[in-house]
């Protein structure tokens, strides 16, 4: 698959990613209603069609909105400072969470790249199983989902249900 230079920089196939190679995709955050009548955000990846872009939704997104507040918070510190972490065996990653790993900066990511991979999600399976972004694009996620999390508790849950933020993906 060719790669236009603008384009996002997550390197892998599949349906809607070379749909979103082709289009600009956007970061959303929505707050739903679930019957329990419990409120639950979710941090999703959609195309200028609306459409949901899973590779992206299911791995990276999914991963980041898995972190508590305080993991947010030094996974942020670690994005923007990787040289700070401890010292780890060269092919263990810089973070993992459930079946997600992540590294950032180093092999198998390169400078100024984070690697993601899932085992669980088709989407890792393929290829090599690793998608890359870059470290900006990441931290885009981080912060748009930190500052969420971090508000969500003075939301007025009535009114905010629904997509509360959409914003375009640094890159695209």
């Amino acid at each position: 698959m060719k790669v236009k230079p603008d384009a996002f920089l997550c390197l892998f196939s599949g349906d809607s990613m070379e749909r979103a190679f082709h289009q600009m995709i956007y970061l959303e955050i929505s707050v739903t209603k679930r019957p329990d009548g419990r409120v639950r955000s979710y941090l999703s990846c959609t195309d200028s069609n609306g459409l949901g872009v899973c590779e992206i939704s299911d791995t990276l997104l999914g991963f980041i909105s898995n972190l508590t507040q305080k993991e947010l918070e030094l996974f942020s510190k670690l994005l923007l400072n990787p040289a700070d972490r401890s010292p780890l065996e060269s092919n263990a990653p810089d973070w993992s969470l459930d079946d997600t790993e992540v590294w950032i900066g180093r092999p198998p990511a390169q400078n100024g790249m984070v690697c993601v991979s899932n085992g669980l999600t088709p989407y890792c399976l393929e290829e090599n199983g690793e998608q890359y972004f870059t470290t900006e694009q990441v931290v885009q996620a981080v912060d748009l989902w930190a500052r969420h999390t971090k508000e969500a508790t003075e939301i007025d849950v009535p009114e905010a249900l629904g997509t509360v933020a959409r914003v375009p993906m640094v890159g695209t």
